[in-house]
């Protein structure tokens, strides 16, 4: 890799910027002064320092954040704030790449995967995958039980569009987990709905086989390992 790709990758500027803190004789690679931008590195083998500080590559970013109501899901939005504004102690160039994963309403809480991986982002979001999605639903009224049983099979709207088979664990008499494994608009709110219930309070706890941290608190992220990726595309370990 060229060492001005490897330093733009680690969002210290521009290639114009980055061409300029080489001729400052601020880049080391293995512990010699480098100045040309144009040099070639081997990233897991050759270590490379900022003011002697070392630059560690990340072809990708993965972050997971606690959504609170109130934002909602986008890059920019001009009538509210959007969740890209909870990080706010980022690399503001590392920022412009990020992008949240899918969509959670303005008043839904909980998971949202912000990274700069698209694959990831299509594996995630395409109808193909049914990654699994787990809710936490609150709501008023009695679930009918004729529709539940329909749930398992598949429910349909009064406007005839199906919904994929879907599993609902029952709380207790106006909460459950409820878990669907595609992303249509307004999705958990129109099932409740067709089942019986009024939607009055929505979190994403789980997504694959990985869970929300309680400790993780609401507008908080934390940056995902690996090990959190494979477990995001695992629908094995779900409540339900």
């Amino acid at each position: 890799m060229r060492l001005d790709k490897f330093l733009t990758s680690c969002y210290l500027g521009t290639r114009k910027e980055v061409k300029q803190i080489l001729k400052q004789k601020r880049i080391k690679v293995n512990d010699i002064i480098v100045t040309s931008e144009d040099a070639n590195i081997v990233t897991k083998k050759d270590v490379i320092k900022l003011d002697d500080k070392i630059l560690n590559y990340r072809e990708n970013y993965y972050f997971l954040l606690n959504k609170p109501q109130g934002y909602v899901t986008s890059t920019v939005d001009e009538a509210s704030p959007s969740v890209m504004q909870l990080f706010n102690d980022l690399n503001p160039l590392l920022k412009k790449d990020l992008f949240p994963v899918g969509r959670l309403d303005k008043d839904t809480e909980g998971m949202l995967i912000i990274t700069t991986d698209g694959n990831l982002a299509h594996q995630l979001t395409s109808p193909k995958k049914h990654v699994k999605k787990v809710y936490y639903v609150e709501y008023e009224g009695n679930l009918s039980p004729s529709k539940l049983a329909k749930l398992k099979t598949g429910l349909v709207d009064e406007k005839g569009e199906p919904f994929l088979p879907a599993s609902l664990k029952q709380i207790d008499s106006n909460s459950c987990y409820l878990t669907i494994s595609e992303g249509k608009y307004h999705q958990v709110k129109r099932m409740i709905h067709l089942l019986g219930g009024c939607l009055t309070y929505l979190k994403r706890v789980q997504i694959g086989s990985l869970m929300l941290p309680t400790s993780l608190e609401k507008g908080k992220y934390i940056v995902l390992t690996n090990k959190d990726i494979n477990k995001i595309l695992d629908n094995e370990d779900l409540y339900l």
